[in-house]
């Protein structure tokens, strides 16, 4: 709690009184008999404010696009389920669908405990059995893991893999 404290009253300072921190920093200069470590560490802290001070004043004109491309990319996780529904044959019952899929990511961003993996699963498979026939229940289930859940991991090895091959080649 004190090192969030200490971090919360840099930023405040780095913000509104950037002498202090100029300061500090000529302070920290003297006592390590000015390494070219600190020299580096200036400088990102003064690009830091500089990017933070530009970030605040453009996110302000930004917002209203920022948050309809949010809402855009929920909705679309939360039309997976339907379409594959749709793709199964079934009706899709898209409200029900996109209400169970928020209370899933609200189950999802709780901590599991030990041996709590699954839980996103069993979540669905309770909330779709009341609207989903028995018999599409589990392969719908699994596929939604599949397009949500593991195409992500591969997607995301993959483009781990492209730039660390990348960071290799330089």
């Amino acid at each position: 709690m004190l090192l969030l404290i200490l971090l919360l009253a840099f930023l405040w300072q780095l913000v509104s009184h950037p002498e202090r921190i100029s300061g500090f920093v000529a302070w920290i200069k003297r006592k390590t008999g000015n390494r070219p470590i600190v020299y580096s560490l200036e400088k990102e802290i003064w690009a830091f404010r500089d990017a933070g001070i530009q970030l605040a004043r453009e996110t302000v004109r930004r917002t209203p696009a920022m948050a309809a491309v949010t809402a855009m990319i929920w909705m679309c996780d939360f039309l997976v389920p339907s379409a594959l529904l749709i793709g199964m044959g079934s009706d899709p019952s898209f409200l029900l669908s996109i209400t169970s899929q928020i209370i899933l990511a609200i189950i999802a961003i709780l901590p599991l405990t030990p041996g709590g993996s699954g839980v996103a699963e069993l979540s669905m498979t309770f909330l779709y059995s009341k609207f989903v026939p028995p018999l599409l229940l589990g392969p719908l289930v699994i596929l939604w893991r599949l397009a949500t859940y593991f195409s992500n991991i591969v997607v995301g090895a993959a483009f781990a893999g492209a730039s660390i091959n990348g960071m290799m080649k330089r």
